[in-house]
This record gives structure tokens, sequence and C-alpha cells, in this order.
């Protein structure tokens, strides 16, 4: 998922799983969200959107370890982020 605010100033690019997040399963959705930042950068490209940052989001129940460069958000978490 990718949301950008209506100022141009963040775009966010989510990757949301509803579970709780195994080491291995934890460095398959990075992977996941890294492809799938590649992805928005071209469809923000083509719309001709541009964003000053970008930032990572993995959200899920629980972690197995921080991964770097990435925010990392229990679900109520993030919505309550999202809000504030």
């Amino acid at each position: 998922m990718v949301a950008v605010k209506p100022d141009g100033s963040l775009a966010f690019v989510v990757e949301a799983k509803d579970w709780s997040l195994s080491r291995k399963a934890q460095i398959h959705a990075v992977r996941q969200l890294n492809r799938n930042c590649t992805k928005a950068l071209e469809i923000l490209v083509e719309r001709g959107l541009r964003a000053r940052r970008i930032v990572k989001v993995l959200v899920a129940r629980a972690f197995a370890y921080h991964s770097r460069g990435i925010l990392q958000f229990t679900t109520d978490a993030f919505l309550t982020y999202l809000e504030g």
C-alpha cells in the first residue's frame, strides 16, 4: 500500500501482516516491502507525484527483531500514529 500526503511532503509504503512475524517471516516481509517500495516509486513517477520523503513501514502483531531503516508498528500503534 502507498499513501502520499496531499502536500507531497511524505509518502508511506506499508507492508501489513495479520500475524506475529518470526525471524524468517520478517526477513521475507522486509524483502517484499523493498520490492513494493521500488514499484511505488515507479507509480509515483508515472503519475507525476513527488514525495520529498518516502518512509517504509512494516505493520504486524509482533516482531522478532528491529529492522534497520524501517518503521515497525503494531496495528493499533500505526492507527494511533496516523491519527496523531
